[in-house]
């Protein structure tokens, strides 16, 4: 997973390459560990795909991001967002 531009202001594209086809889950966590934003994505083939996440009502800090699949992977990236 790839996240850009990272810093990050207002947006962010999250960039991911799934091995197999399935229901994806998008996390956004802040720095105590509780969920900020969730998004569910169903049934996406296999393949390079991005996710341009709207950031700009989150506060400035460092937020962790996971990608969750059905068949139990998991990515997890850092993303700094900055004003």
């Amino acid at each position: 997973m790839k996240l850009y531009p990272n810093p990050a202001n207002a947006t962010t594209t999250v960039s991911y390459n799934l091995k197999t086809s399935g229901n994806v889950e998008l996390i956004i966590f802040n720095h105590n560990g509780q969920t900020v934003s969730k998004i569910n994505r169903y049934l996406i083939e296999t393949g390079i795909h991005r996710i341009e996440l709207q950031v700009n009502g989150l506060p400035s800090g460092i937020y962790l991001i996971q990608i969750k699949t059905d068949d139990g992977g998991s990515a997890i990236a850092k993303l700094l967002i900055s004003r």
